[in-house]
């Protein structure tokens, strides 16, 4: 089942921001998820036109809770597209009823009253969903490799959106700002954190917020931790080291740390660059590219500057190399692997590993061009290739976890 997103931001009321609603397009129709609020039901309409979704091929309303500013063109889109509304059954006294604090702990008639007003909920909004979800519903009869996550905290009925490609669209439970964070409304905190868990033990890669942009879930992870200064013991963490420079190492140690986490193990992850020490970190996997026969200047920068702490923990390496499919091409990455590791003698890792690589000539930078177009270059006329082998990856990592377990305080 092929899929492509689409983010339609609106603008709110009285200058209070924007809402992003996602309209997800098929083999068979299209899926809108949040409609936001009815003030801006003309430019959304113009949206869905440009994007091909008319009526007749609007599969599906979904709503990822009750709020206004998600539900407030869901009535008008069943009628006038033809389509079906489902939700949690949690949250539909809210759009039934047009009472945002029908199920949530801090119920305020004022407040209530004020809500309806400023987002434009009258009685043509209010409505009956045609179906109610819940936790593993299956997507896929509407020609989406998708499943429903119920991920209470914002409100007691709001769910999430998982894609088979790890794609979460969660609604409310997070915002991004300036930076991804739990909302900064929150119904129920101690739902909110349970639900936080529940996304950690799950193969997530982008979010994709009812406020601000995506983001990857690792930096959510980091944010959380540090947002929250969780009574972590730090002498147990792992930290996953990476130098990039087209960002495709950067997309490895991603899936490297969440691996690890998955096995149990806390784990941190940065860009080499910012790690300014390694205190409170017991053990370290390290992956960078090879880049022309050489490591990343940021690699070898890190190997210098941390070399004994380094010496004290165990260490694990990763690097990404060969981009063709090429025999010739994996044997001399590994010599060339050997070498630079010639370089660094006190340097013993645990478990060593050559990925192969991603190469795009469309994405080069100035220099790297000029250095691409000599004949005597390994990438003259190289054609684009990702040679990234994830399942490779995610088993290597697995393997780690079991290794690296026993040097970690239990």
């Amino acid at each position: 089942m092929s899929t492509e997103i689409k983010t339609i931001s609106l603008s709110l009321p009285y200058k209070l921001g924007s809402v992003n609603c996602y309209l997800i397009e098929t083999d068979t129709g299209y899926i809108l998820i949040d409609t936001g609020c009815s003030n801006k039901r003309t430019e959304l309409e113009k949206e869905l036109e440009r994007a091909g979704c008319k009526p007749g091929n609007l599969k599906l309303v979904l709503l990822t809770h009750g709020d206004f500013d998600h539900t407030g063109n869901a009535a008008y889109l069943r009628k006038k597209f033809g389509t079906k509304i489902v939700m949690h059954h949690d949250d539909s006294g809210m759009v039934e009823r047009g009472d945002m604090f029908w199920n949530r702990r801090k119920g305020n008639i004022l407040l209530g009253m004020i809500a309806r007003i400023l987002f434009r909920f009258g009685k043509k909004e209010r409505f009956k969903p045609d179906l109610y979800i819940d936790e593993g519903y299956d997507l896929s009869e509407y020609g989406f490799d998708a499943k429903v996550l119920h991920i209470p905290g914002h409100s007691k009925g709001s769910i999430g959106i998982l894609t088979a490609d790890g794609n979460l669209f969660c609604g409310d439970l997070f915002e991004n700002k300036d930076n991804p964070a739990l909302s900064s409304i929150m119904d129920d905190l101690t739902a909110a954190n349970a639900s936080v868990e529940k996304l950690k033990s799950l193969k997530i890669n982008t979010v994709y917020p009812g406020h601000g942009k995506p983001f990857s879930m690792e930096r959510f992870i980091v944010n959380h931790r540090k947002n929250n200064k969780e009574e972590t013991n730090m002498s147990a963490l792992v930290l996953v080291a990476y130098a990039t420079r087209y960002g495709s190492t950067q997309e490895v140690a991603e899936a490297v740390a969440a691996t690890l986490r998955e096995c149990g193990l806390e784990v941190d992850i940065q860009p080499m660059q910012k790690v300014r020490t390694l205190a409170g970190y017991r053990a370290l996997v390290l992956g960078a590219p090879l880049y022309i026969g050489r490591w990343h200047k940021d690699a070898q920068r890190f190997l210098s500057l941390h070399q004994e702490a380094l010496t004290q923990r165990p260490v694990a390496v990763f690097m990404l190399g060969p981009t063709q499919p090429d025999e010739k091409e994996w044997e001399g990455v590994h010599a060339q692997l050997d070498q630079e590791l010639a370089k660094y003698p006190w340097l013993t890792p645990v478990a060593l590993e050559v990925f192969g690589g991603k190469f795009d000539p469309a994405k080069l930078r100035f220099s790297d061009r000029l250095i691409a177009s000599l004949p005597a270059s390994p990438l003259h006329n190289a054609p684009a290739s990702d040679l990234r082998d994830w399942t490779a990856i995610r088993a290597w990592a697995s393997n780690l976890a079991a290794m690296l377990q026993p040097a970690l305080p239990q």
